[in-house]
């Protein structure tokens, strides 16, 4: 077998297109982690600029209101280097055990794992500063990812669980499980 075939080989069966949907899942639910992350960017943006109102009587936390455009920015940004990852696997993961056979499974799914994701994320996060301290290129503590995932939490439920679950709805509607 030569070098192009092995690359279409591997293109049809783990590319875009692909009729596996366990790979199919994943890469929806990475798209779902990017697409809360922008959504998490914009609502920040609209929070700030007073599109969206603040406080006890508004839609948002105040300490929502506290944070800027350019932090949001590289909040989500830089959660999305383990939340992409964390997301694809638990996707790929889910479809193998819990292959959606309804709409409304394939829904509850994607909001399960997409509370499944922060914890992928910290568990990745933990797992790399760990190597990293071992090997001595690293000097932080193993808890800061776990303190990440409660401030990407706190700050993000609210949006990527609808996404999870439209996530999981658009999968589930796909067709049956392969």
């Amino acid at each position: 077998m030569g070098y192009a075939t092995a690359l279409q080989t591997l293109r049809k069966n783990y590319g875009p297109g692909t009729d596996r949907g366990d790979v199919t899942a994943g890469y929806t639910a990475m798209i779902a982690a990017a697409v809360a992350a922008l959504l998490y960017v914009a609502a920040v943006a609209a929070v700030q600029k007073t599109i969206i109102p603040t406080g006890y009587g508004g839609l948002v936390p105040q300490f929502f209101a506290e944070i800027n455009t350019s932090d949001a920015t590289v909040l989500a940004s830089s959660g999305l280097f383990v939340a992409a990852p964390a997301a694809f696997l638990i996707g790929f993961a889910g479809w193998r055990v819990f292959p959606p056979r309804r709409r409304i499974t394939g829904t509850l799914l994607g909001g399960i794992g997409a509370l499944l994701a922060y914890l992928g994320g910290s568990a990745l996060g933990v797992l790399v500063i760990g190597v990293l301290s071992v090997a001595g290129f690293a000097t932080f503590d193993v808890t800061l990812p776990l303190v990440f995932f409660y401030a990407g939490f706190r700050l993000t439920w609210w949006l990527t669980v609808p996404v999870g679950c439209l996530a999981g709805f658009v999968i589930a509607s796909r067709g049956t499980p392969a």
